[in-house]
């Protein structure tokens, strides 16, 4: 029938059969046929009779493909739309589709440039307030740094969207109900066959990014940071290492906190230093640098937290609770950012940091050992070789401190599950005596068949299964060599 049909009926039929050749993987609707479709598609979706019909032809495309592509296409011919209320319902779709299928891979800078053109700065109240819904959706997405895109909008507009901001700040994005064929990672998707299955490929490419890498690329943490940064953090004058630490700060923020994870190991060790700096509102800002470099970063490289990770765990010590929870808040930036840096980094130092008889700092560590390994347990993943624990951990558990003792059993339950039972039993009678034993002892037994079986004598094994301890080089078995005499 053509585009220009005027019959609503036969173009409902006609948007009907391009979503059932989307849908229909053995068909060849390759890309060039999906963009011959999009400006009609979009011109319809301000029509009360057509918009379902135009939307779900749309969305058919962009499962077949991606949504990125799809956006690609309609980018233009919104923009082109003179009727304020057909924009409006445009702005809509992008908002409805991008909470239906998520923001992953999606290339957000365009279409906020578009939203911000022809949308925020529209006459039509309407137009705007969809515009305004839709900067809402994206800052839900990938959070309240987008409002540093909004740019030179006039401040009623800015108090507007600032409003819509707060509103939906601690509402996060629903689960994406649609799959997406050429999106990477996204197998439940169709992708299609012949020239449909290699557009897929071509339009799938960097899809699989975040799409704030877009809005916000990751910069050279290194780049920005000069050597007069580092003399100033090992100055005299605790002025000058305030301002060392302030430009390091200054960075992060001129980065919009996206950095590349390459972050030098003489940042950490010159952050390190000031740890044990004499003046205490340093140290606090030096660990909230150290949280910050993980998550703004989205990493935790194992050689660098090992430089930090006992000195750190020294700062627990405190009496300052403002100092320890800045302590703790750098550990677990570290533990959500890598579980590899929990086990090759900081586990491997909480044995040295528990020689400290601070209640204090026995109690947060050992909570935070439970607290981040705890959930691994839950779930049935492996834990990791907790054997270096299980010295550090008796002395623990005869801790004047009840809080002390408290943690450290939520600990050694762990330990039994990844030591097993007469790994850590063993150790008990071989290190401890008479009242120390006596007292040890039942808290281990309370253990034993905390990893299944008939007597719990084995530590989690991958895929579930339990082999003997003597059946693992480096396993429990060699794990009682490591502990038979306390440190």
């Amino acid at each position: 029938p053509g585009w220009k049909e005027s019959n609503f009926q036969v173009n409902q039929r006609a948007f009907q059969l391009i979503e059932w050749m989307a849908t229909e993987s053995s068909l060849d609707f390759n890309t060039g046929a999906a963009a011959l479709c999009a400006q009609t598609l979009v011109d319809k979706l301000g029509d009360i009779k057509l918009k379902g019909p135009a939307s779900a032809a749309l969305v058919a495309i962009a499962q077949r493909y991606t949504l990125r592509f799809v956006v690609g296409l309609v980018i233009e011919p919104i923009r082109s739309q003179k009727s304020p209320k057909v924009l409006a319902d445009c702005l809509s779709w992008l908002d409805t589709q991008m909470l239906e299928f998520g923001t992953k891979g999606l290339a957000l800078r365009p279409v906020v440039e578009m939203v911000k053109e022809v949308g925020l700065q529209s006459s039509n109240a309407q137009t705007r307030t969809k515009a305004v819904s839709f900067m809402g959706t994206l800052r839900r997405a990938v959070g309240a740094v987008v409002m540093d895109l909004m740019g030179d909008l006039n401040p009623q507009l800015l108090q507007l969207i600032e409003a819509e901001f707060e509103r939906v700040a601690n509402q996060p994005m629903p689960e994406p109900i649609h799959t997406q064929g050429g999106l990477a990672g996204d197998g439940s998707g169709a992708s299609g066959s012949g020239a449909g299955g290699a557009g897929a490929g071509q339009v799938a490419g960097g899809a699989g990014d975040d799409p704030m890498d877009e809005l916000f690329p990751r910069q050279d943490l290194n780049a920005l940071i000069d050597q007069s940064v580092y003399k100033k953090l090992n100055d005299n004058n605790w002025k000058e290492r305030k301002a060392g630490l302030d430009a390091i700060q200054a960075a992060l923020d001129g980065a919009n906190h996206r950095i590349l994870p390459n972050i030098s190991a003489d940042l950490y060790t010159a952050l390190k230093h000031r740890l044990q700096d004499p003046n205490k509102n340093l140290i606090t800002v030096a660990l909230g640098l150290l949280a910050a470099l993980s998550t703004d970063s989205g990493g935790a490289q194992v050689p660098n937290i090992r430089i930090v990770a006992l000195a750190t765990m020294h700062c627990l010590a405190d009496k300052k609770p403002q100092l320890r929870n800045a302590a703790l808040a750098a550990m677990v930036a570290w533990s959500q950012a890598s579980s590899l840096c929990v086990d090759q980094a900081i586990l491997p130092a909480i044995p040295n940091a528990l020689t400290d008889i601070s209640p204090e700092l026995r109690s947060s560590l050992l909570q935070w050992t439970a607290d981040t390994l705890g959930p691994r347990d839950t779930s049935g993943a492996r834990l990791p070789d907790l054997s270096l624990l299980i010295s550090p951990l008796f002395t623990c558990l005869q801790d004047r401190n009840s809080e002390v003792r408290k943690q450290a059993n939520r600990v050694l339950k762990l330990t039994v599950v990844s030591c097993g039972f007469e790994t850590v039993h063993d150790a008990c009678s071989m290190q401890l005596q008479g009242a120390a034993k006596a007292a040890v002892a039942p808290m281990i037994e309370e253990f034993r068949h905390a990893v299944g079986g008939d007597a719990g004598n084995t530590g989690r094994r991958p895929g579930g299964g339990t082999p003997s301890n003597k059946a693992r080089p480096g396993g429990p078995a060699h794990a009682l060599e490591r502990v038979a005499s306390p440190s």
